[in-house]
């Protein structure tokens, strides 16, 4: 035998079978069609709570729901705001969208919306990763909530490529100043300047809470605790520059090493990440004998042709510091490309 795990409520009097349940939406109640016994009570109302606003022309595959979607943590407000959607064709339901978010979005309200775009652009041409994304938006609205930004365009765009480089560190993805300079077109000292105020304010943020004499608390500390960045170095870059052009596990392993024995040489202390990831890319290549451009190179790092010829020719003038035989055996190159 198997037990019967179908229950049935019936009406205690009635004991009609299939029972005469009706379900008052209005007063919350299940109630008997039969006799009127109320069955159960404050029941919640599960159907979907929506009206249907069409203009008649297509009705029958307009979407009546009028639920959105959870507050997004970027968005300033108390989040309780009407959004009108935008539907293909239908240029009455987009003439009411323009005319409303004309209308009741605040000036904060569209600076936002137009940072996270450019936030958006940006990454995606970089190829950043969402999470990046939103640590950049999330330190973009920290900013604007607690500086007196000025909204000027120069001021908004370097604000925007700060942002941008603060979450690549924060999140350990690694972009030098030069390519959110060449990614963003905004020069690189307006970068540095606005980099340098956000972080003051973002590590005076993350300090611990402090109290006067008489107790009360002056700052307090947010959720998240800031960390101080670092400047990039050359070897945190190469793996993804090796990535883009191609070549494999091997080589960038033996290029990793040479980018680590330059570090410590005084002779390129002085020289930006980009250049010494160009040069090594390029000698590692000389020396494994595998086919490399130049211009190739260059174009990827960001650098120019002639920063990777002189480059080369420093590692030149100090091969054998870089390049001993054990090391050519190990990875089995050859120093017949140095002249």
């Amino acid at each position: 035998w198997t037990l019967d795990v179908a229950v049935k409520v019936v009406c205690p009097y009635c004991r009609e079978d299939p029972p005469n349940l009706i379900d008052e939406y209005s007063s919350g109640d299940t109630i008997c069609g039969s006799c009127g016994l109320v069955m159960a009570d404050h029941m919640i109302d599960q159907r979907a709570e929506w009206r249907s606003f069409t203009t008649g022309d297509d009705s029958s595959k307009a979407d009546p729901n009028r639920v959105g979607a959870a507050q997004s943590v970027f968005e300033s407000g108390t989040g309780f705001d009407t959004t009108i959607a935008d539907k293909q064709g239908d240029r009455h339901a987009q003439l009411m969208k323009r005319t409303h978010k004309k209308i009741n979005s605040s000036t904060e309200s569209r600076f936002l919306t137009r940072a996270y775009a450019e936030i958006e652009i940006y990454c995606g041409k970089n190829g950043i990763q969402d999470d990046v994304r939103d640590v950049a938006k999330h330190i973009y609205k920290s900013v604007d909530e607690g500086m007196k930004l000025n909204n000027r365009s120069t001021v908004h765009e370097a604000v925007v490529a700060s942002c941008i480089l603060i979450a690549c560190r924060q999140c350990k993805v690694d972009r030098t100043f030069r390519e959110i300079f060449l990614l963003t077109n905004v020069p690189k000292k307006d970068i540095g300047r606005t980099f340098k105020r956000i972080e003051h304010f973002l590590l005076k943020s993350s300090a611990p809470a402090t109290s006067d004499q008489d107790g009360n608390e002056t700052t307090r500390a947010p959720v998240n605790q800031y960390i101080s960045t670092t400047h990039t170095e050359a070897g945190q870059i190469m793996t993804r520059f090796c990535n883009i052009l191609g070549y494999d596990i091997k080589f960038t392993v033996a290029a990793e090493e040479l980018v680590k024995k330059m570090s410590k040489d005084n002779i390129f202390c002085a020289r930006s990440p980009l250049s010494i990831a160009g040069g090594a890319i390029y000698t590692m290549a000389k020396v494994l004998r595998i086919k490399a451009e130049q211009a190739t190179i260059a174009s990827c790092v960001g650098v120019s042709v002639p920063t990777i010829t002189s480059m080369f020719k420093r590692i030149n003038a100090h091969k054998h510091k870089y390049f001993d035989p054990e090391y050519l055996k190990k990875i089995g190159g050859s120093l017949d490309c140095f002249p």
